[in-house]
């Protein structure tokens, strides 16, 4: 069987006035491929070399697809900076297109490596720099204020040739390491399931555990990089935060409530694509950021839409099971964004009522009741009205209102006279202006005796539409119309000195 080898792409760019050192690179590669390759496991393909050699080219648009797929970019200038790719374009020369590609990259995943190489240029040359030096000489200088690139310069081939081996041999090395490293793990965590499940027994998955593969696999990984001297120096800070998540996961009744600071969840989040996160880390993110929901700076939709694909309705149970109030209350308001039905699976006992009466037990603090009525006001159904109803006979001053709004709201949906009626029959003062306005809007569908009722309400909406549908069905009396001469608003006051003009 033929042994597999990793392909390592180094992109290999320079304009042409570094042909020899071009030649050095490809031999320098060669002498490794020959000699090192079956030690590292990896063969290197050097990409871009050729592009500059006498009678061979490619278009630029060739060349950048090599770009893509490389994994070490190594740059070469000396005096020249190279021809414009097009003839129409934002690059002034093939080597900044290829430059600018492979950093607007890195900045992005995080690949490909970048190192430059300078060949001393003489002082003479540098007391008169034609227009080609002067844009070599700026660029270098960028490097050097940017500090995002290193760099190193060579005075002859020979220097060249040691510089350029370090550097694809370092690079090589570093992988070939990491690469082992995560093998081992690998293999080790495999031991350990099998370990772990030797102990617990044939009836019980290690699954069953709180933590997953990817979290014990990391645990160990961070107890092999705390035995080196320098451990410290070692952990990153996407380490750190993984620790606390898993930290997280476990917690008991005596033990203080767990949480994960806004900075670590917004490190996970970042660096999602490096690690496949276990479910019961997923579940955490989640909560954290369900708690932290209000303040909007804490990544919740990317995990609440993995959850979601494998616990489908997830979030019911989240505004009922959850002791700590303010997850309850960003369970609700995210189900309330989301205009998230509330739904369970087949196989579950639970029903809608029962959520909701959950929603509302005496034990339930008014946060969480304002957060329910929320959802209710814009995603309740009529089989609500009676938990509503309940809750705003309770005459709680902190929900009152919320359940007012609530109940005219469902009712807007299914009747609006009966909304009206119930807002014409309840006092209040202020209220969701655009639910009054929904009511109030259009005819005014009742007797006489109702309406003039509504003239002493205390909402002025509520008053002047009122006042509007008896008068305009020529119901409206001089006594009514004194009475609301005196009415606190300036509007109202001047509608009923208006008819009591025309009664006279």
């Amino acid at each position: 069987m033929a042994e597999k080898r990793r392909i390592v792409r180094i992109f290999l760019a320079s304009p042409g006035d570094l042909f020899e050192e071009r030649e050095d690179a490809k031999e320098v590669v060669d002498e490794f491929n020959s000699q090192l390759a079956d030690y590292f496991g990896c063969h290197i393909e050097l990409m871009g070399w050729e592009d500059t050699l006498p009678s061979y080219g490619r278009p630029q648009a060739l060349i950048n697809q090599d770009l893509e797929r490389c994994e070490l970019f190594i740059g070469m200038m000396w005096m020249r900076w190279g021809t414009p790719p097009a003839k129409e374009g934002n690059y002034s020369s093939g080597f900044e297109e290829e430059f600018e590609i492979s950093i607007s990259r890195r900045r992005k995943t995080g690949e490909p490596e970048i190192t430059m190489f300078f060949k001393n240029i003489d002082e003479d040359r540098l007391k008169d720099p034609g227009p080609d030096l002067q844009k070599v000489i700026k660029f270098k200088e960028k490097l050097t204020t940017g500090k995002e690139i290193l760099f190193d310069t060579f005075q002859d081939e020979k220097i060249f040739q040691r510089n350029f081996r370090r550097t694809i041999q370092g690079y090589v090395k570093r992988v070939y390491e990491s690469e082992k490293r995560e093998r081992d793990i690998e293999d080790h965590a495999k031991s350990n399931e099998k370990n772990l499940t030797s102990i617990i027994g044939s009836n019980k998955k290690v699954s069953d555990y709180p933590f997953s593969t990817e979290g014990r696999n990391f645990l160990y990984e961070i107890l092999k990089k705390i035995e080196d001297e320098e451990s410290l120096e070692n952990i990153s800070p996407l380490e750190v935060s993984r620790f606390r998540l898993l930290a997280n996961i476990i917690s008991k009744p005596d033990n203080d409530s767990p949480s994960l600071g806004v900075h670590d969840a917004n490190i996970i989040f970042l660096n999602k694509k490096e690690v496949d996160f276990g479910m019961p880390k997923i579940s955490k993110l989640v909560d954290i950021g369900l708690k932290n929901i209000k303040h909007e700076n804490v990544p919740l939709w990317h995990w609440y839409s993995i959850f979601e694909k494998y616990f489908p309705g997830f979030i019911n149970y989240r505004t009922s099971l959850y002791v700590e109030e303010d997850k309850r209350i960003g369970a609700l308001e995210a189900m309330c964004l989301i205009e998230a039905e509330i739904k369970f699976p087949d196989n579950h006992d639970e029903s809608r009522s029962e959520l909701i009466d959950n929603w509302f037990t005496d034990s339930t603090s008014s946060n969480v009741k304002l957060a329910a009525l929320k959802y209710l006001k814009h995603h309740g159904k009529y089989e609500d009205l009676t938990v509503v109803q309940a809750e705003f006979n309770r005459k709680d001053y902190q929900t009152t209102r919320s359940s007012l709004e609530a109940l005219l709201s469902i009712q807007l949906r299914n009747d609006r006279n009966e909304a009206v009626e119930t807002a014409l029959s309840t006092p209040f003062e202020t209220l969701d202006g655009n639910l009054i306005q929904q009511m109030v809007s259009g005819e005014l569908d009742f007797d006489e005796e109702v309406l003039r009722v509504g003239l002493k309400h205390r909402n002025v909406k509520v008053r002047l539409a009122c006042f509007t549908k008896l008068k305009s069905s020529n119901l409206l009396s001089v006594d009514d119309a004194k009475s609301l001469a005196n009415d606190n608003t300036a509007s109202i006051r001047m509608a009923a000195l208006n008819v009591l003009l025309g009664f006279d």
